[in-house]
């Protein structure tokens, strides 16, 4: 696992403070995520219904990221997890 290594280095992901947060959930069906005051939702495929929850959450994580990257951009966000996902 030593390239997971460099994930471990304090201030790799925050380098600086957060400005805002990045609201998301995820059932077994659909995914949802708030910024800035803005929505986006999503219904999974059938192939990714089958993943675990955890899965799920991550990913819904990074599909919000990815649609909110152009408001994001040059910032430092906090990604807000509602339940353990581990």
């Amino acid at each position: 696992m030593a390239v997971l290594l460099p994930w471990r280095k304090p201030g790799l992901i925050c380098q600086g403070t957060p400005i805002g947060m990045v609201s998301r959930d995820a059932s077994l069906r659909v995914w949802g995520a708030l910024c800035h005051g803005k929505a986006v939702k999503g219904a999974w495929t059938v192939a990714q219904r089958k993943r675990h929850i955890s899965h799920l959450e991550l990913l819904a994580a990074f599909l919000a990221l990815e649609h909110f990257q152009l408001v994001l951009m040059g910032t430092v966000q906090t990604v807000s997890f509602l339940s353990p996902i581990f």
